[in-house]
Order: C-alpha cells, then sequence, then structure tokens
C-alpha cells in the first residue's frame, strides 16, 4: 500500500466524514471513518501508512470542519503512532488488534480533540461527561472496524505474498 494511496483514501474518508457522516448520526453518535481509518491502516502497513493518513485526513478534516487548524491532526498522529506500537507484536492477531484498538483510540482522540480545541480557542468546555459525549461514536467507530479493520488487514497481506518458485 503505497503513500499516495493512503493520502487519497484519507482525504476521501475526509470528505465522506464531513458529508455523509456528518448526516448519518445514529442517537448521538457520529462516525468518524478518518479514525478508523488511520488505525485501520496503522495496524497493517505500520507507522508510516498510518502517519500519511493520519496528517492528510486530518489537513482535511480541519480545513473542512472550521477546528482550529493542527488539533485534528496531532490527535489523528497519537493514534497512528499508538495502533502501530501496540499492534507490532501482534503478528497474528492484527485483524482483531485492529477492531479492540479503534474504540479505545477513538475515545482517546475525541478527548484530546476536545481539550486541544479549547486550550487553542482559550473557552472552557464546561463540565463534560466524557464517556456519555464520547463513548457511543467510540462504539460505532468500532462497528465500522469490524468491517475495515480485517479488510485492510488482509489487502496489505496479499498485496505482500511472497512468490515463491513451485515445483
Amino acid at each position: 500500500m503505497s503513500l499516495l494511496l493512503a493520502a487519497i483514501g484519507a482525504t476521501v474518508a475526509a470528505l465522506l466524514e464531513v458529508t455523509i457522516a456528518a448526516y448519518a448520526v445514529f442517537g448521538d453518535a457520529f462516525l468518524h471513518p478518518v479514525l478508523v481509518l488511520t488505525v485501520a491502516w496503522s495496524v497493517a502497513a505500520g507507522l508510516q501508512g498510518g502517519a500519511t493518513v493520519a496528517f492528510v485526513g486530518g489537513l482535511v478534516l480541519d480545513a473542512l470542519t472550521g477546528r482550529p487548524f493542527g488539533t485534528t491532526v496531532l490527535a489523528l498522529l497519537l493514534v497512528a503512532g499508538a495502533a502501530s506500537v501496540v499492534a507490532q507484536p501482534l503478528l497474528r492477531l492484527r485483524p482483531v488488534a485492529a477492531v479492540i484498538l479503534t474504540p479505545i483510540l477513538s475515545f482517546a482522540a475525541s478527548a484530546l480533540i476536545l481539550a486541544l480545541s479549547s486550550a487553542v480557542l482559550a473557552k472552557a468546555s464546561g463540565s463534560v461527561d466524557p464517556f456519555a459525549t464520547f463513548g457511543p461514536g467510540a462504539l460505532l467507530d468500532g462497528g465500522l472496524a469490524l468491517i475495515v479493520g480485517p479488510l485492510a488487514v488482509a489487502l496489505r497481506d496479499r498485496t505482500l505474498a511472497a512468490e515463491r518458485i513451485d515445483w
């Protein structure tokens, strides 16, 4: 999976997040396709591919949503780093690792984006219950990761299959 493909995928995921996913609301839960793609790509392709998805997707999201520039990029880069570090020793469990890591890292990234945005804008976010605010979205991202995570790992493994001489 080349870095160009990662950047194109991140741009498409960011556009989907701003257009379609913004209106596909399930209660208080929002889908975060860029975050799910970042975790899946970090688990499947490693830190370099995941950081590319995080950087490009975060820039596009910050530009389109009006968030303080760089807050989403920083949160997604930390997510990519955490996902690749945790998934590196789990070679055989990579499809499961993507599914398990996505809700945890979605919760952490949402809280970090809120903290960074309120710090940059110099306004207090008030009393926010993090589990009620970010929990449903994290679970919804985990559901999306059930599809995207194993698919990304399977595609990565298939493209890297070593050719061998067959007698």
